[in-house]
């Protein structure tokens, strides 16, 4: 069953937007840090949604390959020993330092992706569709005609 990629990807910015709202309130607000994580969670949404759309222009499809993958659990890796460092150096500051950062980063990539397919699907007159749970497939679609 398929999912308009705009509708799950807005109501995921909405459900991570409140949880980052909520930690940064319970953990303190670090204003450079939680700027910085936006703006780069900004700027990696959109570097992953123009890759998509690429995709599905060209081939007609997207579906996240091993090198992604790989790209993911390296990712996820360096950012567990990255928090594991600063709580071993710094103590739970350097925790809360690198979830100020982390709390905007995710909304963010989130609402850029929403964005930039809201913006694609109008300009090419397409619906954008995401299927399947764990390893998803992006394609598009004719809008259907009015009647």
């Amino acid at each position: 069953m398929a999912i308009r990629a705009v509708l799950l990807y807005g109501l995921v910015s909405l459900v991570w937007a409140l949880l980052c709202f909520a930690g940064l309130m319970t953990l303190g607000f670090n204003l450079l840090l939680s700027t910085s994580g936006a703006v780069v969670g900004l700027i990696y949404g959109g570097i992953a949604a123009d890759r998509h759309l690429r995709a599905v222009e060209k081939k007609g499809e997207s579906k996240a390959s091993r090198k992604m993958w790989v790209f993911i659990l390296l990712a996820i890796v360096v950012i567990v020993l990255l928090m594991l460092y600063f709580a071993f150096s710094f103590g739970l500051s350097g925790v809360n330092l690198i979830l100020s950062f982390g709390y905007p980063f995710v909304p963010a990539v989130y609402l850029a992706m929403t964005g930039l397919y809201l913006n694609w699907e109008r300009t090419q007159k397409k619906l954008v569709w995401l299927e399947g749970a764990w390893v998803g497939r992006l394609y598009a679609s004719q809008k259907p005609e009015k009647t």
